[in-house]
């Protein structure tokens, strides 16, 4: 028998006049008399591919991209059957070996028109100690890929930590953590060593970028920027930000004319994490029409656990809800997901069970789904394999179909793991 896990949302929260408030209280929410969705999961999931790293995209005809990475190289294999069995992998990097791949700095898949479009970081020819980004498209529906191309070959730094998204009139935004500025911030330098944010935009389908502008300094320097659009001139960002006394809380920056300019960031929460050093985890932000969300990692002022938050904006950018937590019952919550799905979001980092083997179980994929509200359903835990999981990725079919994929390594080999599942509506 397939395991069935209920999905009841939550009801949004609405507070005014908010002085401190418990993070419990915050947790407080209203169940419906029955779930809205169910999720039907596959018994168990199955190993697809050997290597790390997975993304996953789907074709509007039904295709299912999967990237990887494996030896130096990034590849690329499709499914044709929903999932049952993967073709032939076909490289993406046209320089055998030179891609570079660990924890906030794996390559980055997209899907446009049913064309990918995937960015990778590699070492630079001219410096052993710096990276560079490269890209690389196909224009045959992953048949084959054109030679890559170098984001910002000019840059006089290392560029590294980096993302990938399309705006919906279709230019293409590359977004990275870069060296060129560390004394940048704070008065015209950085006390606290952080990275600048650069971004690039080609309005030729990938074919070419422009000049790199700089959007924002003292990041954090090893946490992946996000980025997502909220209309077809609102771009965001999101970053750590690194504050005065080495506070690393998560920022969104905005531009209102497509990249040109940049506003001040604006901070997402009051979490006030005080680390010296960072943790290499960044946020993930997705879109709903002109709702903004923004999922992270953070250990909360004055606790000693950690958690995955889940905020919106609804003024693009310039104020936050409250954050509530996505990660309750859970120990060491880590690296959110976020993709937009027609009229819902859905959620996926890793974590443990905190009653299995005293909170030290393996670490599985965590999944919730997120009405255009806001409302949260239930906490659907994934099963594993054989080993713990790692930086899950998530990608959904309208009407109901949902793909999970994720790293799991026994004895330094790695596996690509995937599991399906089926919203079924309740009255079904």
């Amino acid at each position: 028998m397939q395991p069935t896990f209920s999905l009841s949302r939550r009801t949004a929260f609405l507070i005014a006049g908010i002085g401190i408030l418990s993070i419990g209280a915050l947790l407080t929410a209203f169940r419906g008399s029955r779930p809205e969705n169910a999720i039907t999961l596959e018994p168990s999931p199955r190993r697809v591919a050997t290597g790390s790293d997975p993304s996953l995209a789907i074709r509007d005809t039904g295709d299912i991209y999967l990237m990887k990475f494996e030896s130096g190289n990034l590849w690329y294999e499709v499914s044709a059957d929903g999932g049952d069995t993967f073709g032939h992998a076909v490289r993406m990097n046209d320089v055998d070996g030179e891609v570079v791949s660990h924890a906030e700095a794996t390559p980055r898949l997209y899907l446009r028109g049913g064309r990918p479009f995937a960015l990778w970081q590699a070492q630079a020819a001219n410096d052993r100690g710096s990276m560079k980004l490269r890209f690389a498209r196909s224009m045959d529906y992953g048949k084959s890929f054109e030679k890559a191309i170098d984001v910002d070959p000019t840059g006089p730094a290392s560029q590294s930590f980096f993302n990938l998204g399309v705006s919906p009139q279709g230019t293409i935004y590359v977004v990275w953590l870069d060296g060129r500025d560390r004394n940048a911030g704070h008065g015209g330098h950085s006390e606290h060593g952080g990275s600048a944010i650069y971004l690039a935009r080609s309005t030729d389908g990938g074919a070419s970028f422009g000049p790199s502008i700089r959007v924002a300094t003292n990041s954090c320097p090893c946490c992946r920027p996000s980025i997502a659009f909220t209309d077809d001139n609102t771009v965001h960002v999101g970053f750590r930000k690194v504050f005065d006394g080495n506070v690393r809380d998560l920022a969104v920056v905005t531009s209102s004319d497509g990249g040109k300019s940049w506003a001040n960031p604006v901070r997402v929460a009051q979490d006030n994490w005080q680390i010296n050093g960072c943790p290499h985890s960044g946020p993930s932000l997705a879109a709903l029409g002109n709702r903004l969300f923004v999922s992270w990692f953070t250990i909360h002022e004055g606790e000693q656990q950690s958690y995955i938050f889940l905020a919106h904006s609804d003024d693009r950018g310039r104020t936050f809800s409250p954050s509530v937590s996505l990660s309750e019952g859970t120990v060491d919550p880590n690296h959110p997901f976020l993709i937009a799905a027609s009229d819902r979001l859905f959620a996926v980092f890793q974590a443990r069970e905190r009653d299995t083997n005293r909170g030290w179980g393996r670490a599985r994929v965590y999944l919730r789904e997120v009405s255009a509200a806001g409302r949260l359903s239930h906490l659907t835990s994934v099963p594993n394999l054989s080993a713990s999981a790692s930086y899950p990725t998530v990608a959904f079919e309208s009407p109901d179909k949902l793909f999970l994929a994720w790293t799991e390594s026994v004895d330094a080999a790695s596996n690509i793991v995937v599991t399906r599942g089926r919203l079924i509506g309740a009255g079904m």
